[in-house]
């Protein structure tokens, strides 16, 4: 039992790190204009409300995924309309 709350943490972990990478991102691209440095497009205002509403976007949807994942064991993992 130890093994699988300890996959559980990992997988937790893990899902978290990525999703906030994801922030991290958005933020990095709103912050450097990423585009424009890496493949030469046209520059582009930094726009901190677009930001925002993605990473509130992004935080919604991780929230789902982990907390499905986090659903503990005696819960049915089926879907019911």
């Amino acid at each position: 039992m130890q093994n699988h709350r300890d996959l559980s943490r990992r997988m937790l972990t893990l899902e978290a790190a990525g999703f906030l990478a994801i922030v991290a991102i958005i933020w990095l691209d709103e912050s450097f204009d990423l585009p424009r440095l890496l493949f030469g497009a046209a520059p582009t205002p930094l726009r901190p409300i677009e930001g925002l509403l993605e990473s509130f976007l992004t935080l919604a949807v991780a929230a789902v995924i982990v907390a499905i994942t986090y659903r503990p064991s005696g819960v049915s993992n089926t879907w019911s309309l």
